[in-house]
Parts: C-alpha cells; sequence; structure tokens
C-alpha cells in the first residue's frame, strides 16, 4: 500500500468517515486508519449465535425527514442505502407500578404524565413549554454558526445573547434534576422526567435538546441495526477511491516543525500526509499520540481537568422468547428497580435500568421466534479509577472479571422483573462494562459522549488544534455529543481542510 496520502484520518467512526467521504468527493486522496477489524466506532453491531447486538448506540435523532444525519446521506446519496423506522413511541417509564408508555408530542406527554399524576398536572403543562421553547432556542443557537462569525459580530451576538436566548441563559448552568425539583412536588414524577435525559447530572438545556426525541418524535432505527450506517458510509468513501486499513494502530502523529506531517503505527510503518484528523479520543490524540511537550501548558492542564460523559454497563442477550408475541412494540423501556442495592455494587450510576428490544423493530436481528433484549445502566463517575484490571497482573483480570459478570447477573435478575421469565430464556450472554468500551473504542474511561454534559462540567474542544495540519472530529469537538454531533463534526472538519 502507497504510504503517501494528502490527508489520514485516525479512526473509522461515524464522524472520520462523514469526514472522509466529504474529502474523497474533493477528489483528495485520503486514508482512514482503524485499530478495530470493522467501521463503526461506538456505532457498530456484533453477531453472536445468530445473534446482532447494537454496541452502544441503540436509536438515532436526526434521522428522519428535514434531519442532519437524513440530509447528510441524501447528499451522500445514501438515502436508499440506510432505512430507517421511527421507534413507536419514546421510551416507556415504568416506575413503582406505573406504566408510562408516552406518546409523542407535547400535547400528549402533558396528558399522559397527567394522567399518571394528576396532582402535578397544570404544572407539566408549563414544564413542557419550558423544555420546548428552550430546545428551540438551542436549534436556533446551533444553526446561527457562532464558529463562522468575524469579530464585530461575535461581539454584538454576544452582547445580545441573554435577549435572544434568554432560556438557554437561564438554564444552561442548571442541572435538569434541579429544574424538574422546582416545579414538581411528586418524587416519583420527578424521576420519570428526569431519566428521559438519559444522564444523571445533564443540564436543563441538554435535557431540553434530548427531548427531542419525546417531543418531536426524532427517534429512529436502522434496518439491520445500527451496523447499517457506518457500512454504507465505509462503502462508499471506498467507491469514491479512499482506503480503509483495519487492524491499524495508530501509536503516534508525527510532528515536524510544529506541524502534523503524519502518523507512525505501532509496529513501526509511517504514513505521510500534510494533513490528520483525528476522529478518535481527544485525550488519547493529543496527550498521547502527539505528546503534551508539543502542546501549550494550559492547552495540557484543561484536557487533564475536562470530566468525559458517563460511561455504561451493558448486558447483550440473545433469549428464546418471542417478545412481540408477548405485546411489547420494540420502544425501549426504562425501568426503576424497587431494589437496588448502592452498598453492593457502588460502581453502578444510575437508577433506572434501560431495556432495549430491537429485534421487535427487526426480526432479521435474532433468529426465528426469539429476540436481543440490551439491558443498560450508567456507570459511577468513579468506577474506571478503581477497576482491578488496572491493576497490574493476573489478579487484577481476575477480579474485573468477576465484577463483571456479577453485575450482568444482577442486571439480569432485574429485566427479569420487567419480563417474567427472561434469565431462564437466555441463550446468549455478553457483559460490556465501562473499561470494555475504553478498550474498543479508545474512549477515555468508556466515555459515551464525549465530554460531560454535567451542567457545571460543560466543555468542547476546537477542531482546529494548537499543532498546525492537525484537525479533531468526533463529539469532542460537539457538546453534546452523539451520533448527530459526529455528522455534523465531521463535515465540519473536512470543511476546515483546504
Amino acid at each position: 500500500m502507497d504510504n503517501e496520502f494528502d490527508i489520514v484520518i485516525i479512526g473509522a467512526g461515524i464522524a472520520g468517515l462523514v469526514a472522509g467521504n466529504c474529502l474523497a468527493d474533493k477528489g483528495k486522496r485520503v486514508l482512514i486508519v482503524e485499530r478495530n477489524t470493522y467501521p463503526g466506532g461506538c456505532a457498530c453491531s456484533f453477531e453472536r449465535s445468530g445473534y446482532t447486538f447494537d454496541a452502544a448506540v441503540h436509536w438515532i435523532s436526526q434521522a428522519g425527514e428535514g434531519g442532519i444525519i437524513r440530509q447528510v446521506l441524501t447528499g451522500f446519496g445514501l438515502a436508499d442505502d440506510v432505512r430507517f423506522e421511527q421507534l413507536p413511541h419514546p421510551p416507556a417509564v415504568w416506575l413503582n407500578g406505573k406504566k408510562l408508555i408516552l406518546s409523542y408530542g407535547k400535547e400528549a406527554l402533558v396528558s399522559d404524565f397527567g394522567d399518571a399524576y394528576p396532582a402535578e398536572r397544570e404544572k407539566l403543562k408549563t414544564f413542557w413549554d419550558d423544555v420546548d421553547e428552550t430546545k428551540a432556542q438551542l436549534w436556533r443557537l446551533v444553526k446561527s454558526d457562532p464558529g463562522s462569525m468575524n469579530n464585530f459580530q461575535k461581539l454584538w451576538f454576544n452582547a445580545t445573547f441573554p435577549l435572544k436566548f434568554a432560556k438557554i441563559a437561564k438554564y444552561h448552568k442548571k442541572k435538569a434534576s434541579e429544574v424538574i425539583a422546582a416545579y414538581f412536588k411528586d418524587a416519583d414524577l420527578c424521576r420519570a422526567l428526569e431519566v428521559l435525559g438519559i444522564f444523571p447530572d445533564i443540564s436543563f438545556v441538554h435535557y431540553s435538546w434530548f427531548n427531542m426525541v419525546t417531543l418531536d418524535g426524532d427517534a429512529f432505527y436502522p434496518k439491520g441495526g445500527i451496523q447499517a450506517v457506518p457500512d454504507a458510509l465505509a462503502g462508499r468513501f471506498v467507491q469514491k477511491g479512499g482506503t480503509i486499513k483495519y487492524k491499524a494502530d495508530v501509536e503516534n502523529i508525527i510532528v515536524e516543525n510544529g506541524h502534523a506531517v503524519g502518523v507512525r503505527l505501532k509496529g513501526g510503518d509511517e504514513l505521510t500526509a500534510s494533513t490528520v484528523i483525528s476522529a478518535g479520543d481527544a485525550r488519547n490524540t493529543l496527550l498521547n499520540m502527539v505528546g503534551e511537550d508539543k502542546l501549550p501548558k494550559e492547552f495540557v492542564a484543561g484536557l487533564k481537568d475536562w470530566r468525559p460523559s458517563e460511561a455504561f454497563f451493558y448486558v447483550y442477550l440473545g433469549v428464546d422468547m418471542d417478545l412481540k408475541a408477548k405485546g411489547f412494540d420494540g420502544a425501549p423501556i426504562w425501568y426503576f428497580p424497587a431494589d437496588l442495592d448502592r452498598n453492593r455494587f457502588p460502581m453502578l450510576g444510575g437508577t433506572a435500568l434501560g431495556i432495549g428490544m430491537p429485534s421487535v423493530l427487526d426480526p432479521s436481528l435474532a433468529p426465528s421466534g426469539k429476540s436481543v433484549v440490551i439491558l443498560g445502566m450508567t456507570a459511577s463517575c468513579t468506577f474506571m479509577d478503581g477497576c482491578p484490571v488496572r491493576s497490574k497482573g493476573e489478579d487484577g483480570k481476575v477480579a474485573y472479571k468477576a465484577i463483571k459478570a456479577q453485575i450482568g447477573d444482577y442486571l439480569i435478575d432485574f429485566a427479569d422483573e420487567a419480563i417474567p421469565g427472561l434469565k431462564d430464556k437466555v441463550e446468549v450472554k455478553v457483559v460490556a462494562s465501562p473499561h470494555t468500551f475504553e478498550r474498543y473504542t479508545m474512549n477515555y474511561l468508556g466515555a459515551s459522549s464525549g465530554w460531560s454534559m454535567a451542567a457545571d462540567r460543560q466543555h468542547k474542544l476546537p477542531i482546529k488544534t494548537p499543532i498546525k495540519g492537525l484537525y479533531l472530529t468526533g463529539h469532542w469537538t460537539m457538546n453534546p455529543g452523539g451520533v448527530p454531533a459526529a455528522f455534523v463534526s465531521g463535515k465540519m472538519a473536512a470543511e476546515e481542510v483546504r
């Protein structure tokens, strides 16, 4: 293989693939290096014994008509290659005996929650108005593209920000849980509303953004599983003349006179390019592949101080049960276990268990009459600091495997409460911890969505780095992160390259 390219992209995740396609369309000679044997990064699927499991992404927003992802795929000529189905309704909430099957839209949400918690009905209308307007202002902010403004425009933009974006100014430093608690007295209603933001300490602004799912029906699943999206992008990239080198682990970004000039792979091979784009973990890219000594001290200090988004524990199950026949419709469920024991497993950070059943939507994901079930719960932010596998020697690995297995069985027991008989029908079981995701994706501490979305810890990195010719893309350059952010940042990074 030729070792000289115009551009080398590190990582064949969504952002790297989008950037690669955009640059290939410009006639650039582009190489994507990927340490795994498949594309997708976090947005991938894997197969075990006839069951197909989505690793970390379980539905996709902005894939409907007019959505960012749909626009990009259409622009690439891939609209017919990836078929999306809207989830039948938002994730259901099962809490203390109540099964809230929610409907899309503000009025429906007020009605659904109001029927379950009638004493709070009037405040629910005001609350969802607040969420809806905050979401609308955030959309306007995104579309205004402050990063493209000149100095005078930025000055005027900043001066008028509190007037034009009053909700964002009011709420972006407030936790969603705090805003919800100020609205409502019923503790169960507060818990049911909080879980719609997924992340425990999420800011109210980001919470409102995530509720595009509930307010606008912005939740879609691709036919064939999540892997269908990166596979389509990777196929097009190669058709356009791009090259993907799998099982290629980048050890260093080669920097000469302050300019990135290529990458060095583990094993010693060097690939030269006038531009390098990293779609991988930003900390690893900058602190390890580039090196702290080549970066400004204050920049390094910021990177080390910023907190990543929460990681998750997942349990992937292939079960000999026809869940569709049992009345499940394929929409995820947030199930609140009554006896979650924090003392037993302090490394679990969530209060609700996510239960996904994608094979109800797409029967091709499981053998006939059987089902895929994916369980997920947030991990505590301190789990990785005390992760036994990080200690040296075989004892650490043995302890880690034991804890991972115990947590997997613990979550299966809770799922069996929601779906009686489930654990006796398990044919395939795969358990993944934050360490699993760090090992496969290199995302720092197994981070699920780039930087933290907590009210007091919101950060993002610029696409341009202090190293000339080195750019970043992916969820570390956007906040909130996620698949739509990866599509947007991939395009933005490609536009930065001249």
